[in-house]
């Protein structure tokens, strides 16, 4: 269900029991993996930039830059489906916490926040929330989003899989809540 759908009560709902979910993930992440950081130089023989697709909402190319040994930004342009055929953006600032460092791979778990953006197209427009609660025909959307999730990093191979799922505020037009998320793969440079 996108943020489009439903009445005010359903969205109240979705609300409240959304933040349980990313509050009990991130306390697992500090609680269990926050001894050892995730490290760019780990990531592709210490190649910094990793570029490739995701596979969900939205579908597209994904990019990821360690600017530090814990931090990143991570970026996605793609085809959303969340409310309508759309145009998603969003860039993210990354908090990694290593859950295992193996020779052979790393596997740390990632929080973080950022903007997303969605330019509607096609069967969006005249939309309601609910009975007589009449959305409109917007063709913009912003939001902020809370990804997490986890990367198998390669150490022999430039090659990064992950899996992420990003609940968000809808902002404009109206304020509503949804989630983002996919599975993807990264090529490292």
């Amino acid at each position: 269900m996108g943020p489009l759908e439903g009445g005010p009560e359903m969205r109240q709902q979705t609300s409240a029991r959304s933040g349980i979910v990313p509050c009990a993930l991130l306390l697992a992440a500090l609680a269990f993996g926050a001894t050892a950081p995730a490290r760019a130089s780990d990531i592709g023989s210490g190649r910094p930039f990793g570029l490739g697709i995701i596979l969900g909402d939205p579908t597209g190319i994904s990019g990821k830059w360690y600017i530090s040994s814990e931090h990143a930004i991570d970026f996605g342009v793609g085809a959303g489906w969340m409310g309508g055929h759309s145009l998603h953006i969003h860039a993210d600032y990354l908090f990694h916490f290593m859950l295992v460092n193996h020779s052979a791979f790393d596997l740390p778990l990632y929080l973080g926040v950022g903007p997303t953006f969605a330019f509607w197209y096609g069967d969006y427009h005249d939309r309601y929330w609910g009975p007589g609660d009449y959305w409109g025909d917007d063709r913009f959307g912003l939001g902020v989003r809370v990804p997490f999730g986890i990367s198998f990093q390669f150490n022999a191979v430039p090659l990064d899989l992950f899996l992420e799922v990003a609940p968000a505020l809808a902002l404009l037009p109206g304020i509503g809540f949804f989630v983002e998320g996919g599975l993807g793969l990264r090529f490292w440079f």
